[in-house]
């Protein structure tokens, strides 16, 4: 169970460079009251993108879904430590559950 553990949070990845970059080229920049996070998902078991994932901020209301290219993104967040989760059925299948490190949003970041 360990490994299909290790093989989920693999799965989970929130971070590509080279997609988000692209992704974020024409996006309108960030209210200075707010943060934003963009990122990928990636599907290590099966390979590639993680398409209709729900990645949401832990404690708020705030959520996104991946598309075709595995991208989310979540706005109107407010700034301080957070944390996200990330479900799909995927993961449900192989009861895992998917909950990142605490990490810092600032005001007027994406």
């Amino acid at each position: 169970m360990i490994r299909f553990a290790r093989l989920a949070a693999a799965a989970a990845a929130l971070v590509s460079v080279a997609s988000v970059a692209r992704a974020q080229k024409d996006l309108p920049p960030v209210p200075k009251n707010y943060s934003s996070i963009i990122g990928v998902v990636d599907d290590s078991i099966r390979g590639g993108r993680l398409i209709g994932a729900v990645v949401t901020v832990v404690g708020t209301d705030r959520k996104g879904v991946s598309d075709i290219n595995g991208i989310f993104q979540v706005d109107s967040i407010t700034p301080g430590l957070h944390q996200v989760s990330v479900t799909h059925p995927l993961l449900d299948t192989l009861g895992l559950q998917i909950i990142t490190g605490s990490f810092t949003l600032e005001a007027g970041s994406r």
